[in-house]
């Protein structure tokens, strides 16, 4: 039961940090199967592996592109709360009810206090500074240099091609743009989406069309621009897509662009 309660801090933890959304049940079955692992088999190098992968895969739905990024938060909080209970333990050695309670306190509180709102805040523009960089992207002939934020969330892929597709909002690179290219995204209509005669000729056969899903869980119809060539910390991309945003909810870190996963994962 203890080694269930810290699994579930653990993955509170890093869920908070990394901003996943995990479901309640799979939250307290990863807790659980971990714990069960551990507690099963003798402690060993291998079993502490395999429980730490359980907790991790069943949480997190083995979601390889993004599973390094909640890891790497898992074992820093798994690492401070075993620094507390080797710190602890010889305090209440002959007392393992009171250890176990106190610890649990302990960890809880921490692990609290961290992910509080100001701490949050904090943690979450340090997280997000590692991700922020400068890209430049070509689409046919326009030529774009932009400040790009790298979204361990962002998943979503051209789905023909499956090439990865980044996010890109209009008001910030509206200046860089043809007035005609500005004109014609505004124009165009979900409603009728394969009505592109707003494009130029020399632009309709980089168009493709791709669905998203926005914050309120609605499916949406949406252009995507492939991207001649997009250049990120001197290394060439070919073959993606863009998506130009017309909102006017800033990105994270003043980014102008939310660039797909699968960026940091080639770095």
């Amino acid at each position: 039961m203890f080694n269930t309660m810290m699994n579930v801090l653990l993955v509170k933890f890093t869920v908070t940090v990394t901003g996943f959304h995990v479901k309640a049940s799979k939250l307290w079955l990863s807790a659980f199967c971990s714990a069960l692992i551990t507690t099963i088999f003798p402690l060993s190098f291998w079993s502490i592996s395999i429980g730490f992968l359980c907790l991790l895969g069943i949480a997190f739905s083995w979601q390889l592109s993004t599973l390094f990024v909640q890891a790497s938060w898992l074992m820093i909080a798994t690492l401070l709360v075993g620094g507390f209970l080797t710190m602890l333990q010889p305090l209440f050695f002959q007392q393992s009810s009171v250890l176990a309670f106190t610890c649990f306190v302990l960890v809880a509180s921490c692990l609290l206090l961290v992910t509080s709102k100001g701490w949050q805040q904090r943690l979450l523009s340090t997280v997000q500074q590692a991700y922020v960089t400068t890209c430049e992207l070509a689409i046919d002939d326009m030529r774009l240099t932009v400040q790009a934020y790298i979204d361990t969330g962002n998943e979503c892929r051209e789905p023909l091609s499956r090439a990865p597709v980044h996010f890109l909002s209009l008001l910030d690179v509206e200046e860089q743009l043809p007035a005609s290219f500005c004109v014609a995204l505004q124009q165009w209509q979900s409603a009728e989406p394969t009505n592109l005669t707003m494009f130029s000729e020399t632009i309709r056969p980089f168009i493709r069309f791709v669905r998203v899903v926005t914050v309120h869980n609605e499916p949406q119809l949406v252009l995507g621009f492939r991207v001649s060539q997009l250049m990120v910390d001197k290394r060439a991309y070919t073959g993606h897509y863009v998506v130009f945003t017309q909102n006017e909810a800033p990105f994270p870190q003043q980014a102008d662009m939310i660039l797909h996963v699968c960026i940091l994962l080639t770095k």
